[in-house]
């Protein structure tokens, strides 16, 4: 995959992921907030802001200004699928840990590279950070809809 793509896809889940956590998880054990950031993760969100901690080449600073507000990313049990403007690509992911509002997952690509994104949530959206060169930065998602989880 091209390194627009990889991109897109890291900066979404990121945003994705940084929505996703809550103040009401009070979880007993570390496994049951896994398990119920997990399930809040999963749905539709939009990618509605991103800022790069290093300024981006012309060309992928297009196609990222073209993502904000139609770029969508759609969380499943293992699996997200990004589809925006010259974009649609999917990923296995992984939870890596949570705490109440906050966690972090990884986002592996079809070649195996891992991208690791923290999140928080924030009412119906995820502010997150990705902290993988080349995509370092902090974004946002807005959550579209949830969607059952199915496993």
């Amino acid at each position: 995959m091209n390194r627009p793509r990889k991109f897109l896809i890291a900066v979404s889940f990121g945003a994705l992921l940084a929505s996703c956590g809550s103040s009401s998880n009070n979880a007993n054990s570390p496994q049951t907030a896994l398990q119920n950031t997990h399930q809040r993760l999963q749905g539709r969100w939009l990618l509605v802001d991103f800022r790069p901690d290093e300024p981006l080449e012309p060309m992928l600073h297009a196609l990222l200004a073209a993502q904000f507000n139609t770029l969508t990313l759609t969380v499943g049990p293992d699996q997200m699928r990004a589809v925006g403007t010259g974009v649609d690509t999917q990923r296995r992911y992984r939870l890596q840990w949570a705490t109440g509002d906050q966690a972090a997952v990884k986002v592996l690509d079809e070649g195996g590279i891992a991208y690791d994104v923290a999140f928080s949530f924030e009412r119906n959206a995820l502010a997150f950070s990705s902290r993988t060169s080349p995509w370092r930065g902090a974004g946002r998602l807005r959550r579209l809809e949830w969607v059952e989880p199915i496993y």
